[in-house]
Parts: C-alpha cells; structure tokens; sequence
C-alpha cells in the first residue's frame, strides 16, 4: 500500500507540521517510536502488546476505562528496538481541562523528538461517531500533517472470518471510514489481539511492512511539529528545563484554545437566541402580572401548580424547587404497615399494636426530616383487599387516600411479613394495582417486616432461593426492589434500615426524572383546588365509583367481557392472552407451548448470530460484511425443553435512514411472521460498544411496534467473551454509559450475553440464561404478548391467504404506513407533553418569582458581554 499523498500545511499555526531527520549518533535515533491513539475500548491497550508480544499494558473489558494516563514499554523487532506509548481517552470533545493538557503533554514528552507512526485503532465493523471525534482529537492534539504517519489498525480480524481486509472496506457504506482511510493513504491492516505464536508474528510482520512503506523510517526520519521542537535540545535529547516545559504547556493550550474558537462562536450565537427569547419572556411575564385574571388562570393550571392538600398544609414551592418525598403505604391487615411507618419517621406516630382486629380505620400522614428531604408518609388501612367493597361502599376511604397522597407518590411501599407471603397477600397486591392501576409496579418496594428472623441472612438470597413462586414473581415485577425491616430494632440499627429503604426511594425518585406517581384521578384531585375539601372528596369517589368493575374481579370470566368481539374471532385467546397489554389473570402462570421472539438492533450487532445460538443451529446466514448481510425478514423455529421457540430475523429496520418503500415491506413481513404477537423483542447490542447507532435502534423499535414496547425488551449482549470471565451484573453496574445504563432501567433491568462462537454445554447454559429472563418476563406479563391493531390485520391477511402482491397486500402494507407514523406520533407527543410540563411549570415560577427572573436575566447579560468580548480578544 502506497503513502499517502502530503497534505497542506498551516504555516501560522503553532504547530505546523513537517518532518525533520536527525543524525544518527542521537540517543533515541535507531527506535521506532510508535503512539496508539483512538477512542476508548477500541482495544488499544491490546493491540500494544501484541507488538510487543508480552502483556505490557493492562487489558481487559470493563465498565470503565482502564488506561487513565499515558505510558511507554519497550521491546524489539528485528534489529530495532520498539517503543509503543499507550494513551488514555484524549479526545478534544472532552472538556478543556488540566488533566486532559497534563496527559497530551506527558504524550509528546514520552514521543519526543516525535512519533514514526501513530496507529489508529478501531473495530472492525464498529466505525462509529465516537471514532470520528475521536480522530478529530488526533488532528487537533498532534496536527493535520499526522495523518501522513498514521496507520490504521482494527481490532477483532477473526471476525473477518478468512476474508479480505481490503474487500471488506471498498465494499463499505460508511463514507467516514471510506474517507479516513483514504486520508491515511490506504495504510491499513488488521489484528487478532488474541492471536499467539505464527498468526501474531504474522500480523506484527504485516504492521512492520507498512510502517516501512512511509518511507520515513529507514531515514531516521520522523513526524514533528513546533511543540516538539521545544521539547529538544539543539538536534537530540529533550528538554528537561521546567521554564522550556512551561513554555510547551503554553503553546499546547495556546494551539488547542484556537482549534475551539469556532465553537465558542458558535455557543455565543446560540446564547444570542437565548437572550432574544428570555426578553420576549419578560415581556409576556410583566403583561401576566399586570393581568390578574390570566394569572390565576396560569396558576390554577393542574400542571404547573399543585393546590392545598386537605391536610390544611399549603404547599407554596413550586415543583422545580420541591424536595418532598411521599411514601404510601399498602398491603394487607395485619403485616405491620404502621409499625413501618414509624420506623421511617423515627417516633411513635401511627397507632401500632396486635390485635384480633385491623388497629389502623382511617388514612393518616405523618411527616419527618430525612437528609435534604421532606418526607410525608401515609398509612392505609384495610383498602386493598376484596372485603374493601363492604367496607368502603361509597369509595370516601379510599378518595381521601388519594386526596392526602396528592399530586401522587413517590413511592409505593408494599409491606409484607418474612415468611409470610400468602394469598392475602397476593390478593392485596392485586388490590393496589386496581386502585392506582398497573403502572403503580414501577413505583413499588416490596418492605419485608420481622428482619431479625433472617438472623444475620441475606434478603436477596432468601428472594432467590424461597420455593414461594408468587413472591418471586412479585418482586420480580417490582424491578427486583425490596428492603427488611425490624420494628423493634433501635437508634443505629434503625438508622441502617431506612437509610437502605431511602437509598432505593432516591433511586426512584431519580430513574423518573423526580415526578411523582400520577394517573387521571390525581390529575382530577389537582384541578379541585379552589372547592371545599368535603366537595373534592365527593368528586374524586364518583371518579373511582365510575371507574370500578360492576362485578367481582373474582368472578372466573370476568375478564373476558371486556375484550372487544371482533378480536376474539379466529384467535386463541385462552393460549396467547388479549389483544391488549396484560394478559387472563390466573392464580398461578404457565407459560404457553410456543415462544415468540423478534431480534432487533442496529446493524452489525450480531442479530443472526444470535438467532443461531437461540435455536442451536446456523439456519440465519452471519458474516461480517461491509453492508448488512440480512435483507430481508425470515424466521426459523426450533425447541428448548419441550417448547417450541420462533424467531425471527430482521433487516437493517431500525436505522435512521430507513424510510423507504422496502423498509416498509420488511416492517408488514416482520408482523406476519410473528402473529399474533412477539412475547419478547431481543434488544441485541455489542458488549463495550452501545454508541448513538443503538440509541437509534432502540428508539426505532418503538416507532415500529409502539410506545411501550420496551416492556417486552429484553437487551442481549454480544461478545460475552469480553467479559473474560468477570460478572456482566458487575459491568452493567459500573458502566459510565449513561444512555446504556438509561436503556437498562427502561427495559426493567432485563439482560444477558451471548458468546455466539460457544458450543456444546457453554451454548446450552447460556441459553438457559436468556430463557430464565424470559420467562420472568411472561410472569410479568402473566403470559400476554405484545401486540396492537397491525399485528391483528397481519393476522386476518394470513388467515384470508392474501398473496404477495394482491389487493390485499397493498391494502395491508397502506396500513403498516399508518401505523408506522401514528406510533411515531405518539412518540413526539409524549415527548412534547413531557416539555410542554416543564414549560408550563417554569411559567408558573416566573409569574410567582418576576423580579428574581429579572435579576438572573440580568446575570446572562452580563455573562454574555463577557463571553463577546472574549471572543473578540481571541479573534484578535
């Protein structure tokens, strides 16, 4: 492969870059000197000791990065001795700062008098944004010259599988890989960084050739620029003196500040935008404070002020400046929900003592100080139970729990006694779940009293490990959150226990971005402000009057009458459950005889791979490819203990330039290979490697299957082998990937990994896992599939025989349109809502804090002028 051609030079920059031989009697003259530059978990840090055949760097899959500075190690190829420098993440997307300056400079002093060639790492089939900044960060560190000594390397050849390096990259779609190589001057090659004996050497020999081929080496000749020129005495050696190291330092952050300026311009701009819309702002706020009634209209609004509890205790904080955590506390009679409560607050506030009858008759609250928080608590009595019908007839009871609990809880405390978990219990969940509706699990902490009867045990393993299926089911449903408590237990002791119970409140409070609990008759409770508490309590009981079942959830059928008739025809109901989210309740679940499964992700994930694993045979063509070598939907079905398992493959549906007519056909073939519904969608992501691609994916997904999709997401990971052995928990838990660790409490913390080269027993116990988090899934879902109005006509056209390209298959794919840009709608609008309460909120603020928005507006003047004539100064 020939250099590359040179490129144009920036003579006024402080580093302008040119290339400079030195004399042979130099100290470092007869080393190659080499820096391995790249974004984190490229493999790096590997690709270094393959070179070096000895493992000189740290490497290993982690969470986090594991190179945190720059270092050097030595070794030999040939008659040359070899000095590979491994740097940490110096990417210039980073903050500016000291650390980031400190470690560029540790790398141009451990290079100097400079590098022969920088190698470029990168996965193959992985080129993503992050390997663009991560470039840029390499032209803006060492110059635009640096690319005429640099050599690209991917990482994971295996996955080429006997193919052409060569082949693969003129066969790729990815126009900055194409581009970045062609900058390079076509130096690529590519390593097995777990290769040993001939391959490896093979692979360094391939790598040595190239660096030849610049034609710099044999000369003596290496790159440079201006600051390592101040880095050298006269010809050779460098500079120890701390005055020439400073004077490095300041032409580093000097060169670097100039390669920023564009964007603090264009960062000044955009504070121009916000300073125009914060003066039309004011303008709108000064005209609503002198208009009385617009104000009390802006006020009264349910979502952006919260009115009067019944309490009497007026609320005068706006939700922005709220720090108030409300705790509601649910189960059945009996299992110490008052005793809990007073735990919380610390003192005997709530009635609490045993006897033959319920003790607790009527909601109460009670609050306390917990760090920086506010913490309202409310006790229940018997409300959840079938018996409630009886005794609350006229719904007072539970209206005043929703009224006190107003505008919503935190967080739902479900309290149930160790060792204890009976079908009252169970009954009483269910109760809770139909006062507040199904989404209350995802507020809930399952609170186990009589923690000293665990005597020193873990409660986690007691979950694990109890034969009580409806309990696991039960905290599996509730996200896996439980806590014990002893409510006898005293000053420390008790201080440990609601510390774990608001450590797990906080993560709550946290995971939904600070909102409370809410549904229609909170937001009902909120817009009744202005009228008597006597009259709120009325209108909130005719709300959930309305809103009951006029006949016993007990009743054996009673859940059939609500499904519409038209879907009940042709449809095995009493298999595969409604048509709806949820499923028949049963008293215990049994998965049904066949398992529907759907891979998604972004291309190059692994999917048909995957799919291969799952059903233990290569029926799904995998091969690494330039372009996505799935075109079009198949599916294949095989079985696993008795079951019978479908799956189907897709194509590159879930990209962000997938609009056109035969990404639609491919979305219509997906619904009709998996009527009457998907039980799972398998998120398929590669291990160290969740970039914006996926984050597309997974948003993709729901605009082809609908909003709350990811209640049947389960993420799989690829490249389990990465792992080398560590825990995948472990991983996920300390990973500094927001968006991932985002994804993962969307999808209810449902995730396994795949090495999808096992075979034999590893292939088989890893299967056994996925199956096992699946199955928690059909629990959940009490067996229900996912599914909506398109999945029902896929399933009218395969049972009327329509044909490929008949009137009926045009009129069907005519609705895959349809729905494709409803449920996209339907995504936009609840992002919208969730703005348009935001704004409504700071309204709201405004209005009720004008001279103090005044005052900040003032600050942005002020810091606005700073940032122009900064801007100034630096452009001149």
């Amino acid at each position: 492969m020939g250099a590359g051609t040179a490129m144009g030079q920036n003579e006024g920059s402080p580093s302008g870059p040119h290339t400079k031989s030195h004399p042979a009697h130099c100290a470092r003259g007869s080393e190659l000197r080499i820096i391995l530059v790249g974004k984190t978990g490229t493999g790096k840090s590997a690709t270094g000791n393959s070179i070096l055949q000895k493992p000189a760097f740290e490497s290993r899959l982690s969470a986090r990065s594991l190179t945190q500075t720059c270092s050097e190690s030595r070794g030999s190829w040939g008659d040359r001795e070899v000095v590979v420098i491994d740097t940490p993440d110096m990417s210039c997307g980073k903050h500016l700062s000291d650390s980031l300056y400190q470690e560029v400079q540790r790398c141009y002093l451990l290079s100097a008098p400079g590098p022969h060639v920088l190698l470029l790492v990168t996965q193959l089939g992985r080129f993503t944004t992050e390997d663009q900044q991560a470039v840029q960060g390499v032209k803006e560190i060492f110059g635009e010259g640096a690319m005429k000594h640099t050599v690209i390397v991917f990482t994971r050849k295996e996955d080429l599988e006997g193919g052409s390096l060569r082949d693969y990259i003129q066969g790729s779609d990815n126009r900055a890989l194409s581009e970045l190589v062609a900058a390079c001057g076509g130096r690529v090659c590519a390593f097995d960084n777990r290769a040993t004996g001939s391959i490896r050497d093979d692979q360094v020999k391939e790598l040595m050739d190239l660096t030849e081929s610049l034609g710099t080496v044999e000369r003596g000749d290496h790159y440079t620029n201006r600051l390592y020129s101040l880095l050298t005495q006269s010809d050779c050696g460098p500079v120890q003196s701390e005055e020439r190291l400073q004077d490095v330092k300041r032409s580093l952050v000097k060169y670097m500040e100039i390669q920023r300026r564009g964007t603090i311009v264009a960062k000044a701009n955009c504070l121009r935008k916000a300073l125009i819309q914060a003066v039309l702002c004011i303008v709108w706020c000064a005209q609503a404070s002198r208009r009385p009634g617009d104000r009390d209209i802006l006020l009264s609004d349910p979502e952006a002020y919260r009115p009067p509890v019944p309490t009497g205790f007026q609320e005068s904080r706006s939700a922005l400046q709220e720090r108030r955590l409300r705790l509601l506390l649910a189960g059945r009679s009996g299992t110490g929900k008052s005793a809990t409560g007073n735990t919380i607050l610390q003192r005997k506030h709530f009635l609490s003592r045993l006897a033959a009858t319920a003790v607790t008759r009527a909601c109460a609250t009670g609050s306390c100080r917990w760090a920086s928080w506010d913490v309202e608590v409310l006790d229940t009595p018997d409300l959840f139970s079938p018996e409630v019908a009886q005794a609350d007839p006229g719904f007072e009871e539970r209206g005043r729990c929703y009224l006190l609990s107003a505008p919503g809880p935190h967080a739902v405390l479900l309290v149930t006694q160790l060792g204890r978990f009976t079908a009252q219990d169970l009954r009483a969940w269910r109760g809770v779940k139909a006062l507040f509706g199904a989404g209350i699990a995802a507020r809930t902490i399952v609170v186990f009293t009589r923690r000293e009867d665990l005597e020193g045990g873990s409660l986690q393993q007691y979950v694990r490990d109890t034969d009580n299926r409806a309990l696991r089911e039960l905290v599996a449903e509730c996200g896996g959150r439980c806590c014990a408590f002893n409510n006898q237990a005293a000053d420390g002791e008790r201080e440990a226990q609601v510390r774990e119970l608001m450590r797990l409140v906080e993560e709550l409070v946290r995971d939904h971005g600070g909102a409370p609990y809410t549904n229609d008759v909170y937001r009902l409770a909120q817009t009744l402000g202005g009228l008597s508490p006597e009259e709120r309590l009325r209108r909130v009981a005719e709300r959930l009057a309305a809103h009951a079942p006029s006949w016993p959830e007990r009743w054996p059928l009673a859940g059939l009458w609500r499904w519409p008739k038209k879907l009940m025809e042709g449809l095995q109901r009493s298999r595969y459950g409604t048509m709806a989210e949820g499923g028949i309740e049963h008293q215990g679940f049994e998965p049904s005889s066949s398992l529907r499964i759907i891979l998604v992700g972004k291309t190059g994930s692994g999917r048909s791979a995957t799919g291969n694993s799952i059903l233990c045979q290569p029926v799904f063509e995998s091969k690494l490819g330039a372009q996505s070598v799935t075109r079009k939907c198949q599916r294949a079905t095989g079985m696993w203990n008795g079951r019978s398992i479908l799956v189907v493959d897709t194509p590159p549906i879930f990209e962000a330039g997938a609009q056109d007519q035969e990404m639609y056909e491919n979305i219509g073939a997906c619904y009709l290979l998996s009527v009457p519904g998907p039980h799972v969608l398998l998120l398929v992501t590669q291990l160290g490697r969740f970039t914006e691609q996926d984050v597309v994916a997974a948003t993709r997904v729901k605009e082809v299957f609908g909003v709350g999709a990811e209640r049947h997401m389960v993420i799989l990971f690829t490249h389990k082998e990465d792992l080398a052995g560590g825990s995948l928990d472990e991983y996920v838990a300390n990973t500094d990937n927001l968006r991932l660790r985002s994804l993962v409490r969307e999808c209810g913390r449902r995730y396994c990994a795949f090495n999808n080269r096992a075979s034999g027993d590893e292939q088989r116990e890893q299967l056994a896992q996925l199956m096992a988090v699946i199955e928690g899934l059909e629990r959940e879902h009490q067996g229900a599939f996912l599914t909506n109005e398109l999945f029902f006509d896929a399933q009218m056209l395969r049972q009327m025989g329509g044909g490929a390209h008949g009137e009926g298959q045009r009129h069907y794919l005519d609705k895959v349109r349809l729905q494709v840009a409803k449920q996209k709608q339907g995504l936009k609008e609840a992002e919208r809502n969730g703005a348009s309460k935001a704004l409504l909120q700071l309204k709201a603020w405004i209005v009720s804090h004008v001279k103090i928005f005044v005052l900040l507006v003032l600050c942005l003047f002020i810091f606005l002028a700073i940032v122009i004539i900064l801007c100034n100064t630096h452009q001149g």
